[in-house]
């Protein structure tokens, strides 16, 4: 009989008495090797001697580490113990306490329906990735389902005791999973087939005993109630469970039809899948998952760029890429102010001569040479041109283009540029503004 202060395997010493169960007993244990708290589950001297037990609690062990998920407990260890040949599993040690003692705590017995939901659904997710590899528990039941809080502090629910679960896969050992009629599990969770002793036993038992569990915690009382084991199990096979709503007609419609339809006697007509039971469940209105249980990371902007913005009296430097939008959103970096193109002082100076050149032209007596007659180059009509008069001070050969002219001096004076034709424009510029600086280009 193992007892508080035994060391099994060698290494893990058992400090205290956790509880206890019809197959075996827990305890809290030490490794003394790494001296981490662990749980220690094993089986009672009646049964250790019994090979088929053995190898069905052993199983226990190796289908749990198949289920990598958050909340299911982790397995640790499995082995037998050398000095008593006793099996034992070693999982992580949890901190806490069961469904079933939270609400057992409770003044009224039942929990609100957010926080029945916030417990329930990760449930869900734990026995979506147990059905996804095979598993069925088989077994659920508030005492089977343990509240702990993750490293972060998150409380979280965990599944445990997968001692009674099933493979759903083809076994290459000799060994029955249950005999046929054999009851397993707990009877007020069992599922109606269950109860009828069937032998293909699969998820939709799941469904039921986690509908059963839904309708505890939001009613604190059981679909199916009975003063002893055999009218519970006649009630669970001829009878129809008393419905959600009949016992508390305030809860959200949603969410009754989601337990009403996993406790449907007839497995095809209850959810197909844990999958979408969990989904109907997420679907109702009362499901706001706290941020305790789901963390999620802010979104990601879609510039790497922008930045928060800054006062306006602060110059921002200029960047790399830019774009003209003027849809710019707040905080994002502006384009630096593009600079102002000075005119080249050459074409400035250009203008000037021109300018200058007409004025003198224009002012200059009239000659009675008769080379001095002004022969001009056609006008395009678009050009509004005033009247010639009678004698200009230049000769003007017409050239191919009839918008671009040739003048040919006819004194030493400096060249004369093409005659620009004034007008009222240019005249009034060089007329009003004598003391113009033009070395400093166009005034700021």
């Amino acid at each position: 009989m193992t007892a508080v202060g035994d060391i099994l395997g060698g290494k893990y010493k058992l400090l205290r008495l956790l509880g206890e169960g019809g197959m075996g007993q827990v305890f809290e244990a030490v490794n003394q090797n790494t001296d981490r708290r662990v749980a220690i589950k094993t089986l009672h001297t009646q049964f250790a001697g019994d090979a088929a037990v053995v190898q069905r609690f052993l199983r226990e062990a190796r289908a749990a580490t198949k289920i990598l998920h958050p909340n299911v407990v982790d397995i640790l260890d499995l082995d037998l113990d050398a000095a008593t040949g006793a099996p034992y599993i070693v999982q992580e040690f949890l901190a806490g306490e069961s469904l079933e003692a939270y609400v057992e705590g409770k003044a009224d017995q039942r929990l609100p329906v957010e926080e029945t939901l916030r417990i329930l659904v990760p449930v869900m997710e734990a026995l979506v990735a147990a059905h996804t590899i095979g598993i069925v528990h088989r077994d659920l039941k508030p005492a089977n389902l343990f509240l702990t809080n993750d490293r972060a502090g998150a409380p979280t629910p965990k599944v445990i005791d997968f001692g009674i679960a099933k493979l759903m896969e083809a076994q290459t050992d000799k060994l029955h999973q249950t005999a046929t009629g054999t009851l397993v599990g707990t009877p007020s969770y069992m599922s109606p087939e269950q109860a009828a002793g069937a032998s293909d036993i699969d998820a939709g038992t799941d469904i039921w005993s986690l509908g059963v569990v839904f309708y505890e915690l939001l009613s604190s009382a059981l679909p199916y109630e009975a003063p002893n084991y055999n009218l519970l199990v006649a009630k669970l096979l001829y009878e129809e469970p008393s419905p959600l709503l009949l016992r508390d007609p305030s809860l959200p419609i949603d969410v009754a039809a989601v337990v009403e339809r996993a406790l449907q006697k007839n497995r095809s007509a209850r959810f197909p899948s844990m999958q979408s039971m969990l989904d109907a469940t997420v679907a109702c209105a009362a499901w706001t998952p706290a941020p305790l249980f789901r963390l999620s990371a802010p979104p990601v902007q879609p510039s790497s760029l922008s930045a928060p913005p800054s006062p306006p009296t602060v110059d921002r430097p200029a960047v790399t890429t830019m774009t003209s939008s003027p849809s710019l959103v707040s905080g994002s970096v502006q384009p630096a102010p593009r600079p102002r193109r000075a005119v080249p002082f050459a074409l400035l100076a250009l203008a000037v001569v021109l300018g200058l050149a007409g004025f003198v032209a224009l002012h200059r007596p009239p000659s009675s040479t008769a080379a001095n007659a002004v022969h001009r180059a056609p006008v395009p009509t678009l050009l509004s041109t005033p009247p010639t008069p009678p004698e200009a001070p230049a000769v003007v050969a017409p050239v191919a283009d009839p918008v671009i002219v040739a003048v040919a001096p006819v004194t030493p004076a400096p060249p004369v540029a093409p005659v620009v034709t004034p007008t009222a424009r240019v005249h009034h510029h060089h007329r009003h503004h004598p003391g113009h600086d033009f070395d400093r280009g166009y005034p700021e």
